[in-house]
């Protein structure tokens, strides 16, 4: 379970790097762990505290589900007929920034965000864009 949970994280993180893939920005290691960083403090400030956070990994395969995701350039997520990600949770966005690293703060803000609409009592969430 442990294994899945991070690879939910990884995931959500990749599927915020659709505008990067769709336009053949590549991602450097400082990028990656910009991302990673942002990530990992974002989910150290959550209420409640988690009992057992675990710590994310990148995870290449997730990485190329992301990117073959992104390939169809259809902002939506997968159904239950796209097998390959059925096991993992996505956050899609997108931003219209020149600048690189702009649009990755931006994105990685706007992530942050949706728990703001977030109800952990019955797991529901309200945000709506």
């Amino acid at each position: 379970m442990q294994s899945k949970v991070r690879r939910n994280n990884a995931l959500s993180l990749l599927l915020l790097l659709l505008p990067y893939v769709t336009t053949g920005f590549l991602l450097s290691d400082a990028y990656i762990n910009i991302i990673m960083e942002y990530h990992e403090n974002a989910r150290k400030s959550v209420e409640p505290r988690a009992a057992d956070m675990q710590m994310l990994v990148y995870d290449a395969e997730l990485e190329r589900l992301a990117w073959k995701w992104a390939q169809r350039c259809v902002y939506e997520h997968p159904d239950d007929n796209w097998s390959d990600y059925k096991d993992y949770g996505q956050n899609l966005a997108y931003v219209t920034l020149r600048d690189p690293l702009e649009a990755l703060y931006m994105t990685l803000v706007m992530w942050w965000q949706e728990k703001i609409g977030y109800n952990i009592e019955d797991d529901s969430c309200t945000l709506d864009y």
